[in-house]
């Protein structure tokens, strides 16, 4: 295949992506069509189904961008520091970040996508898992260097962590308001630092 055509092809997947993020977030993951898709991408419905093979499909690509975004930047600011406390801070003010960065994908993710039948098991799902586990290793590798208990339970830390975040983050967002990153960063690790080393 021509280079050009190949090109163009890029082009016009990376349109229907942008186009479809754009109208899940304006209109809701149920609301949302093939046809309206297609409308802002520019392109004719039968075009878009050369490229994807549904709203799903085009779903969990949209999803997979933003994971694989963010996975890359807490990753990156996680493994810069080596304390934990450092790597916490760097954890949390990266998903709160996220929110504020994103809020319109985020509350589709939570009133939507999680609601669906098939997320359990999903591509979508999996990402999610990636994403948190970032968590678990950083709790599991302070356990290792004697910075928290070894009996600390890693995975309901994280459930705490990301739910916490997710409640007050769009308690802030959903009020229209600013959301104050660092303050709340430093509030929440504060927290959960002292809980973690027993009660320091």
């Amino acid at each position: 295949m021509p280079k050009i055509a190949v090109t163009k092809m890029e082009a016009r997947r990376e349109a229907i992506v942008a186009a479809a993020e754009q109208v899940f977030v304006e209109n809701g993951l149920a609301q949302t069509s093939i046809a309206a898709i297609a409308r802002e991408a520019g392109i004719s419905d039968g075009l878009l189904y050369r490229y994807f093979d549904g709203k799903i499909d085009l779903l969990t690509e949209v999803l997979e961008r933003f994971y694989g975004k963010m996975i890359a930047r807490t990753q990156n600011l996680v493994q810069a520091e080596t304390q934990l406390e450092q790597q916490m801070t760097a954890l949390v003010h990266s998903h709160l970040l996220a929110f504020c960065e994103n809020p319109g994908l985020c509350l589709l993710f939570i009133r939507e996508v999680r609601a669906l039948e098939a997320y359990a098991g999903s591509r979508i799902e999996q990402f999610n898992r990636q994403y948190t586990a970032i968590l678990v290793r950083v709790l599991q590798a302070a356990a290792e260097r004697g910075e928290i208990a070894s009996d600390i339970d890693a995975r309901l830390v994280r459930d705490m962590v990301f739910g916490g975040v997710e409640h007050i983050a769009w308690r802030q967002i959903a009020r229209k308001g600013p959301v104050d990153i660092d303050g709340t960063t430093n509030t929440i690790v504060r927290v959960l630092i002292r809980g973690l080393r027993g009660g320091e």
